[in-house]
């Protein structure tokens, strides 16, 4: 696209020329007219989100055109911890110096399908994303694995649930979610 009353940025597009012959292209390209009114720059990110910095689109308030927000790894432990379910229940482990944004909490429990149907019944939603492992799909069908190659990925196959905790669930849904697990285990 083109930018139209306000470049935004070095280097954006202003327009553009089509001809015939690169003689026509050069007098087009001698007859386009840009006036500027030069605009404040900013050049940091610090800069940019301050108060009072001037904005690169109207609508982007604060120069925030997206924000990404993470689930809350400690809270979503903490009700695990509280619930008192032992070994019966893996949850994610935190890798020191890393920060994962959870868009999928995933647990490893051994009676996973009994597990999902009881939640399903207390009207709480789960995911299985990769109920086959990749050495038994049928696209690798070619490399010969068989059941047993790996059963490592086999029993996370078997074993692994995504569950609904994401930013922006509330402390009551977090509850009901690891309470209709503690139930099931009990």
């Amino acid at each position: 696209a083109l930018a139209h009353e306000t470049v935004r940025f070095v280097g954006e597009a202003l327009a553009a020329v089509i001809a015939e012959t690169a003689e026509q292209a050069k007098d087009a390209l001698e007859a386009i007219l840009v006036e500027y009114d030069e605009q404040p720059v900013v050049t940091e990110l610090h800069e940019a989100t301050a108060e009072g910095a001037p904005l690169v689109w109207a609508a982007a308030t604060g120069n925030i055109a997206a924000q990404m927000k993470h689930g809350d790894q400690a809270a979503s432990d903490a009700a695990f911890a509280k619930a008192k379910l032992g070994d019966a229940v893996q949850t994610p482990r935190a890798v020191a110096g890393g920060r994962h944004i959870y868009n999928q909490y995933v647990i490893r429990v051994r009676e996973r399908d009994r597990l999902r149907a009881h939640m399903a019944t207390a009207g709480v939603g789960s995911e299985i994303y990769y109920p086959i492992p990749l050495h038994l799909q049928k696209c690798f069908e070619y490399l010969g694995y068989k059941t047993g190659d790996f059963p490592h990925s086999e029993a996370a196959a078997a074993e692994t649930l995504a569950l609904p905790i994401f930013p922006e669930i509330r402390e009551e849904e977090q509850r009901a979610v690891v309470g209709s697990i503690a139930e099931f285990l009990s």
